[in-house]
Parts: structure tokens; C-alpha cells; sequence
């Protein structure tokens, strides 16, 4: 018990050393090696009252995500397209993380959503008209973090992707008093054209010299320990043979300065984002 509490005490006193030494020997705090990631769980549907819901688990970070369709009247001499609004909570979470003000931090993370999204055209917005000119859907998606335990991009674009493909569109009319009501016919799904999934890694300068060391999903802990962090989003196609492409899945980079990373780190880095992503996508058609 003593050699227990004497590491605790370090860890709690000493966090970067007691980080430091574990990364020297090549090995985590939790065991995993450098480019391990946690266990990733995906359930579609756990919503009923929303028009589209999904819960992502990425070890010990928790989200979930809702979506609620509302018809508008579109702008005169704006777009008659419909709308996608993304809304992040960073809940109970965000009081005791020390990365900022919780606002921020759930404006930046909103921000990140909606910029990929948009950016990687996962909704025909055209496909929301009802009416054009008269009536258009606007989609929000709301996204709460219910545990925050590092690697919060992961999980929130994660969850937000499975949550609009699990969305419904109900069948409506537009009436002539300009009402936009149900009528008997079934609801079909909403149309995903794409599959932006990411991977987040933190990067840790060596202290002793020689390359930048690198691990895949990050802790909460490590990521406050670390020099940097950079995700990688690889945009897959939304079609059944999406294998057939992930070779060639474009892909996008985000990072919000920190430590620079170099030419052989970003490579590193987007073989291992092309790896995760083929697991992540299986695991979303299984839920088929």
C-alpha cells in the first residue's frame, strides 16, 4: 500500500515527472502503448422524443447528442435552403476542467462541429426545403458532455455524425394558410453524404532530446500535460462500398497552436487517423 500511495502522492504533486517517466519507458499511465486508442461504444436512437439521437462512449468520455427538426419561412433575399444549428452543453463536465472557461471551451468545441460539417457538406441543405421560397427544416443538433475525460473532439463529431444519420424527416405539407403540417405518410431518413471521423493525438516534446513523442487519445491528464494537441479528420464517403475509397478519404487538419509539428509527426499522424477511422465507420453500419 505504501508503494501505492507513494505513487499517487507523485502523481498528484509531480504530474509532468510522473507523465514523463511513464512516456520514457513507452508505455501510458494506463497501459496503452502510444498508438493505442480507448474502447470506442456507439447507440443510435436513445432519444424518443427527438428526431434523431446517438450516445458515443470514448473510454471515459461520455456524450450524446439530440435532434430536433423545426420548419422556417426563409429570408426573402436569403437562401431557400434549409439550416443546420449545432448546440454544445459542456454539462456538469466543464466546472472541473481547468482548460479555460467552460463558455469558451463550449463555443470553440461548437464552433469545430459545425465548421466540419459544413466543410465536408455532410447535409444537402437543399434537400430541407419543404417549400421553396415558403417553408424550409432547420436542424439542430444539440450535443452534451456528460463525462469529459480528454478527447472531446473525437467524441462530440462522433456522436454528432450518428445522430443525424439516425434522423428521421416526418412527411408535411404546406397548407394555405402557410402552416406546415404532418400528413399520413411515412418519415424518411435524412440524408448523410459524408462521414467526417477524427482522431485527436497529443504531442509531448522529448525531453531528453530527439523526436517529439506522440500518443493517440488522449486523457484529460495527459492532454493538459501536453505540448500540443492535433486532429485529424478523414471524410469518408456515405455510400456502402465507402471501403472501396478510404484509401484516398480526403482529410483535413485541425490545430490551435502549441508545439509545431513536423512533416514526419503530420504523416505519422494521418496514417494513424486513416487506421482509426476504417474501425469507427464499421462500428457505425453495424449499428445497422
Amino acid at each position: 500500500m505504501a508503494g501505492v500511495d507513494t505513487a499517487a502522492s507523485i502523481r498528484a504533486l509531480f504530474p509532468a515527472h510522473y507523465l514523463h517517466k511513464f512516456l520514457a519507458e513507452g508505455i501510458r499511465p494506463d497501459a496503452r502503448a502510444f498508438g493505442e486508442s480507448r474502447r470506442t461504444a456507439c447507440t443510435a436512437g436513445i432519444i424518443s422524443s427527438a428526431d434523431g439521437s446517438a450516445s458515443v462512449q470514448v473510454g471515459n468520455t461520455s456524450v450524446v447528442a439530440g435532434v430536433q427538426l423545426s420548419a422556417f419561412t426563409p429570408p426573402i433575399l436569403g437562401s431557400a435552403a434549409g439550416r443546420l444549428v449545432v448546440v454544445f452543453d459542456m454539462g456538469q463536465s466543464g466546472s472541473s476542467n481547468g482548460a479555460g472557461r467552460p463558455e469558451d471551451q463550449a463555443l470553440a468545441i461548437s464552433d469545430f462541429v459545425t465548421r466540419t460539417l459544413r466543410q465536408t457538406r455532410v447535409l444537402d441543405e437543399d434537400e430541407l426545403i419543404i417549400k421553396q421560397g415558403a417553408a424550409a427544416w432547420s436542424v439542430t443538433l444539440t450535443i452534451t458532455c456528460l463525462n469529459c475525460d480528454g478527447n472531446i473532439l473525437d467524441a462530440v463529431l462522433l456522436v454528432a455524425v450518428a445522430a443525424l444519420r439516425d434522423t428521421k424527416i416526418p412527411a408535411v405539407e404546406l397548407a394555405d394558410s402557410g402552416v406546415v403540417v404532418e400528413c399520413d405518410k411515412p418519415a424518411k431518413p435524412l440524408t448523410v453524404k459524408a462521414f467526417p471521423v477524427c482522431l485527436t493525438l497529443a504531442l509531448f516534446e522529448n525531453i531528453e532530446g530527439g523526436s517529439t513523442d506522440m500518443v493517440v487519445d488522449p486523457t484529460e491528464e495527459e492532454e493538459k500535460l501536453s505540448q500540443a494537441t492535433i486532429t485529424v479528420i478523414v471524410v469518408h464517403s456515405a455510400t456502402r462500398n465507402w471501403k472501396a475509397s478510404a484509401a484516398n478519404a480526403p482529410i483535413m487538419v485541425h490545430k490551435a497552436g502549441g508545439l509545431p509539428v513536423t512533416s514526419a509527426c503530420l504523416e505519422e499522424a494521418i496514417q494513424c487517423a486513416r487506421e482509426r477511422s476504417l474501425g469507427t465507420m464499421t462500428m457505425l453500419f453495424a449499428t445497422d
